[in-house]
């Protein structure tokens, strides 16, 4: 949402105040701003190091050639003294967050919190400490590009990639292949966080799932069902059969002058028990055997993230 006002001349300094009032119609709608013409706004004074070369125009825009300090001069690893520190720090719109917004009339650093937009580029810093971001992976003593503002788009026009790790296929880079910016041997990859609301709260990041071993998972689960259900219709086949020779199964037997109701069939009890026993076996078998796939195989292969068709990613996180 939208505060400033569109056409602010608020925390002038007294010299542009004065020069722009005591200026004629004429002259001020020369000054006014209008068709790109030359525009009298606050612009805060930049409280400049000794090393840095200031490159800046009269309407808060700046290129600052130096090293690492994200605040004070004393800041950053240029406030340490440190060697292989250089920096360059691209700004507009200096204390545009802050509280009044641009003043003329006070000194300032960099800030990468009211700042409006920033390009920070530094060969030694803690890029992930400066712009105050969480997640797992912190970056510390490294060179670093942040870039910073209210949106930030990224457009290819053949495709965007963002990419972690070595170059691949180059020559160049020394035997031992591509280094980090100390000279450090390059020994884990690192993964991707994409992180809303820099903040990841009490959980820790999730990793993304891969569309394509997910679904291998789900196409093992599906047939999983499907033999549960070959099972249980075989048993049902089974339970039918025995209902019916039970329901269908009649005969008379003499009982003195009359004829009354036999006992149990003991053909009918053993047709029955060989068949019942033949076909029990085996759904008792399968059942063990489907168990045993979905309840091992299926979670350590799938489902664990030491499994080897674990469908989530081992490098990407989310929340």
């Amino acid at each position: 949402m939208s505060k400033r006002e569109a056409r602010s001349f608020e925390n002038l300094t007294p010299e542009q105040q004065g020069a722009y009032e005591s200026q004629d119609l004429a002259n001020q709608l020369g000054s006014s701003g209008f068709n790109n013409a030359g525009l009298v706004e606050p612009v805060p004074l930049y409280d400049s190091a000794p090393s840095e070369k200031v490159i800046k125009n009269s309407n808060n825009a700046w290129i600052v050639l130096g090293r690492d300090r994200p605040g004070g001069v004393e800041s950053g690893y240029g406030g340490l003294g440190n060697t292989a520190a250089g920096s360059i720090d691209i700004v507009v719109g200096r204390m545009a967050g802050a509280d009044g917004g641009p003043d003329g009339n006070l000194t300032v650093g960099p800030n990468f919190f009211t700042d409006a937009a920033r390009i920070h580029i530094s060969q030694r810093t803690d890029i992930d400490t400066n712009f105050g971001l969480c997640g797992n992976a912190q970056a510390v003593t490294r060179s670093g590009i942040g870039i910073k503002a209210d949106a930030v788009r990224v457009v290819g026009r053949e495709g965007v990639k963002i990419v972690t790790g070595k170059a691949k296929n180059v020559s160049g880079a020394g035997s031992g292949g591509e280094r980090n910016s100390q000279g450090g041997e390059i020994q884990t990859v690192a993964g991707i966080e994409l992180i809303a609301g820099n903040d990841t709260g009490s959980e820790e990041l999730e990793p993304l799932v891969k569309a394509y071993a997910l679904n291998e998972a789900l196409e093992e689960m599906a047939q999983s069902i499907k033999d549960l259900n070959n099972i249980v219709n075989e048993l049902a086949k089974t339970q039918t059969q025995i209902n019916r020779s039970i329901a269908t199964h009649t005969h008379m037997v003499p009982v003195g002058p009359a004829m009354s109701n036999s006992t149990p069939s003991v053909d009918l009890a053993v047709t029955i028990a060989t068949k019942e026993a033949s076909r029990m076996s085996n759904v008792h078998q399968n059942i063990s055997k489907h168990k045993n796939n979905i309840g091992v195989a299926f979670t350590s292969d799938y489902l664990s993230p030491t499994g080897d068709k674990w469908f989530g990613s081992r490098f990407n996180k989310t929340n």
